[in-house]
C-alpha cells in the first residue's frame, strides 16, 4: 500500500468514526460501563492465558483495566498483544468494518 493510500485510508477511518458517532453502537462506545464491558469480554475471549485471566479479574471486580497494567506480566501480555494486533492490522479492512457499522 503507497503512502497516499495509507493516507487516504486514514482519512476514510476518521470519517467513518464521526458517522458512527450518531449510531446505537457510537452511542454505546460512549458509555464507559459498556466499554469495559466490551473489553473484559474481549480479554476473556483470547488465546493468551494471562490476557484470559485479566479478563476475569475485571469481570469479577477484583481489578480494573487501569490497575492490570501496573502487574510487570499483565502490561508485557498487553504489549505482547498490541504488537501482534499492529503486525495484523490492516486499514483497509478495518475502514470496510467501520462503514458497515456507520449504516
Amino acid at each position: 500500500m503507497s503512502a497516499a493510500d495509507i493516507a487516504a485510508t486514514q482519512q476514510r477511518i476518521r470519517d467513518l468514526v464521526r458517522q458512527l458517532d450518531g449510531t446505537p453502537l457510537g452511542r454505546e462506545l460512549r458509555d464507559p460501563a459498556a466499554r469495559r464491558q466490551r473489553a473484559g469480554d474481549a480479554l476473556l475471549r483470547s488465546d493468551d492465558p494471562v490476557l484470559r485471566e485479566i479478563g476475569e479479574q475485571v469481570r469479577d471486580g477484583r481489578i480494573r483495566l487501569v490497575d492490570a497494567l501496573r502487574e510487570p506480566a499483565y502490561a508485557e501480555a498487553f504489549r505482547k498483544a498490541a504488537q501482534q494486533a499492529a503486525e495484523r492490522l490492516d486499514p483497509q479492512r478495518i475502514a470496510a468494518q467501520l462503514e458497515e457499522f456507520a449504516r
